[in-house]
């Protein structure tokens, strides 16, 4: 049976209003020096007699005047007992006012807003039903969306009576949003009960966080061969917040939420407000929980066209939360932040890397001994279980150091996964100062084909 064509309004009232933090509500008589303040009306004293504070007297009856009191902040005049004028008149009562508008909505804040609907008729509403939805506009960012918020159901609703949805949703999209109320009743009829719907929507414009931010991720090449692999691939993490808007921002928390395989520390948040304009900067000194093996990037490194691959490395997401005066608490879970590192090209299916153990101290003159430690990742399967002749050479080291036996070592390998080597070496330092052991250069034996070189591996001070 379809239902009749004639338009009918329900006797429904529908009022969203939007849950917003509240203030302070001011005095509306200035709490200046009064005749009244002494708490003595009938009987004035000296500090009193003047013609206008006798007119005081005259013209507010005892009783008014402690209603008027009893409006104003319990306790609050004992603290501006000895302060000036000023400060006074600026005090506020006890009561708490919501805001007169809307308001602005930015990302990363939470809207929150209750849904009433009232039965303005004299006889009850059968089968109720509010359901909230939040919808987004499509942008050249983000598609459109569409969020379920609450969905609330009442048998029936009696006279007079009111039925209420709250509705929450974090703002995370830079678009148009439209808070979409669709509420249900039961139609009656001379054919019978039909149900009934209608919506209501409210278009409300979404504004960009109060402040902007960038980071920057460092790493120091200068520990590339460092022997300790937590700080020779430690990273640096900077992160910039800039206070674009026109009130005091106040931030609750700043950190970096690493991925599985990194550690971070976070530096102290000062709680001190950002003003307008300002510019603060955090360092998040990010360390890895094991080490970044080539083989994660093993089709790059072969399938690569230049001598350098681009390999990225996610590091986290920055999880801001902060406060503006009068506006709601925001969150925002920022990124992905992302490492890249370049590394060399394989060569015939291998990847070879060289790194500094510790060593003694270096003295002009006297021999210092040093270990290196060979790497090489084996990219194609192929190399498995097979024999390598390799040789390994100092080069272009006389200026600054000595080498105090032959310059060369050779090793025979069977090539697994991941094949290590220590190589020793004896060097003595032949001025003070900065000083460098140039570079190596890995051979391979039987084709006398160079592997890898590698420039300035030991920068050392004597």
């Amino acid at each position: 049976m379809n239902p009749p064509d004639e338009p009918y309004t329900p006797p429904l009232s529908v009022k969203v209003m939007r849950i917003a933090t509240p203030s302070l509500a001011s005095r509306v008589v200035p709490m200046f020096e009064t005749c009244m303040e002494s708490g003595v009306v009938d009987e004035p004293s000296d500090h009193n007699n003047t013609p206008h504070r006798q007119e005081c007297v005259e013209y507010l009856d005892p009783h008014i005047w402690d209603v008027i009191k009893s409006t104003y902040a319990r306790g609050s005049d004992e603290i501006f007992t000895n302060a000036p004028i000023t400060a006074r008149d600026v005090s506020y009562t006890d009561q708490l006012l919501l805001p007169a508008s809307f308001g602005s909505v930015s990302v990363g804040e939470t809207f929150q807003a209750v849904i009433c609907v009232s039965n303005t008729s004299m006889m009850p509403i059968q089968g109720m039903r509010i359901k909230v939805e939040m919808h987004t506009d499509k942008t050249d960012s983000f598609p459109p969306s569409s969020h379920s918020l609450n969905d609330v159901s009442l048998p029936s609703l009696a006279p007079g009576a009111q039925m209420t949805a709250l509705a929450r949703h974090s703002i995370d999209k830079l678009a148009m949003h439209a808070l979409v109320c669709r509420i249900w009743s039961d139609r009656h009829t001379s054919q019978g009960i039909y149900p009934h719907s209608f919506s209501k929507q409210y278009r409300f414009k979404v504004h960009p966080p109060p402040f902007l931010m960038r980071s920057e991720v460092h790493t120091n090449d200068t520990l590339s061969f460092y022997h300790d692999r937590s700080i020779r691939e430690q990273t640096l993490v900077l992160v910039s917040v800039h206070n674009t808007s026109s009130r005091p921002l106040r931030l609750d928390m700043l950190s970096i939420d690493p991925d599985q395989s990194w550690s971070a520390s976070a530096p102290k948040l000062d709680h001190m407000p950002l003003m307008p304009k300002d510019v603060r900067n955090f360092v998040f000194t990010l360390s890895p929980r094991e080490t970044m093996s080539p083989l994660h990037f093993r089709e790059k490194l072969q399938s690569a066209e230049h001598t350098r691959v681009a390999c990225t490395v996610p590091l986290g997401h920055i999880r801001i939360a902060w406060r503006v005066p009068g506006g709601e608490m925001g969150r925002l879970r920022i990124g992905t932040i992302q490492r890249t590192t370049y590394l060399p090209c394989a060569v015939q299916g291998m990847y070879p890397e060289l790194f500094l153990d510790r060593h003694d101290a270096w003295l002009v003159d006297e021999p210092c001994h040093v270990t290196m430690h060979l790497h090489i990742w084996v990219l194609d399967l192929a190399l498995l279980r097979t024999r390598l002749d390799i040789a390994l050479e100092i080069d272009d080291a006389w200026h600054d150091i000595l080498v105090l036996g032959p310059n060369r070592h050779t090793a025979s390998l069977e090539l697994l996964e991941h094949t290590t080597l220590e190589v020793p070496w004896t060097l003595v330092p032949l001025r003070r100062g900065l000083a460098s052991s140039g570079g190596f250069i890995l051979r391979r034996v039987d084709t006398n084909s160079t592997l890898r070189v590698w420039k300035n591996v030991i920068q050392f001070h004597s």
